[in-house]
């Protein structure tokens, strides 16, 4: 008697990070990783690498990890987010150094911890990278969500590597000027790589850097809040191979590249150059389905 035995796939391990990492750091693709609250990696550095209390650390995510922002928390309490502090790297490749997109199996993916059907736009904060790249803020600046402090002098800083990697239903609209995107990166470097990235329904601007000379490349930006690239502060790098999909129902603009909203002769002055882009938006003749919209 031939006898048939169902094998079921194996039950995801949780994992929930409740403290800073403040020594390097793993996350394995066989676990599920919660973010439950803010997390920083490492302690803030300061402009020069070496202020006092600077604990420098690299998070290191495996290619097919997830990685899920924690959604039921009390009302009032900041959402959970992820920040890399000036001095600490993160090392997400997907494709382990390879110059290529990645595969399903392959991508990291940042998301919510709700259902699929049932996630949104704003349920958990999204990922900020802090740098020491010059910025037209100062000497340093505080970031928007109490994302910490970035800036500095040091324009080919490496704050390490998103390489293959899915940000979505990110963002933290707590006012008109206190927001948190799906990725921001604040006075990053030339020496951090960002390439074949996606950021899919965040609440506020898809990626926004403030001030910094990272370069970006292979990027697919769908369904955001706001603008789906929003540069300010002195923004120095390059941009290229940029499809973008507005959702009419709360877009603005494709691309805003601005110079400092404060002082607009401030130097250094952004210089962004974008090549390759594509912005797609519903049209006023759209008056139904998922890009429709009154913002169109």
């Amino acid at each position: 008697i031939a006898v048939v035995v169902a094998i079921e796939d194996p039950v995801e391990t949780f994992v929930e990070v409740e403290a800073d990492i403040l020594a390097n750091t793993t996350w394995t693709a066989d676990k599920v990783w919660v973010i439950t609250q803010p997390i920083f990696v490492g302690v803030d550095c300061g402009t020069d690498g070496a202020a006092a209390g600077c604990v420098q650390a690299t998070l290191t995510i495996e290619p097919g990890t997830t990685i899920v922002g924690k959604t039921d928390l009390p009302q009032g309490v900041r959402g959970a987010y992820l920040v890399i502090s000036r001095g600490s790297q993160i090392v997400a490749d997907a494709t382990s150094g390879a110059d290529r997109a990645p595969t399903e199996a392959e991508t990291i993916v940042f998301t919510s911890d709700k259902a699929r059907g049932d996630r949104a736009r704003g349920d958990w904060g999204g990922l900020i990278i802090n740098g020491r790249a010059q910025t037209n803020a100062g000497a340093e600046a505080e970031g928007e969500g109490d994302s910490g402090l970035f800036g500095g002098n040091l324009d080919t800083d490496d704050s390490g590597i998103l390489r293959g990697v899915r940000i979505e239903f990110a963002g933290d609209d707590v006012t008109p000027t206190d927001q948190l995107n799906g990725l921001a990166i604040q006075g990053v470097g030339s020496g951090t790589t960002i390439s074949y990235l996606q950021i899919h329904y965040n609440v506020d601007d898809g990626i926004e850097p403030f001030g910094g000379t990272v370069s970006v490349d292979h990027m697919v930006v769908t369904g955001i809040g706001d603008d789906s690239v929003d540069g300010t502060d002195g923004y120095r790098g390059f941009m290229q191979f940029v499809l973008g999909q507005q959702n009419g129902a709360d877009a603005d603009n494709g691309f805003e590249i601005s110079n400092n909203g404060d002082a607009e002769d401030a130097s250094p002055q952004s210089t962004a150059v974008i090549a390759n882009a594509t912005m797609i938006g519903a049209g006023d003749a759209v008056v139904s389905g998922g890009i429709a919209g009154p913002e169109s």
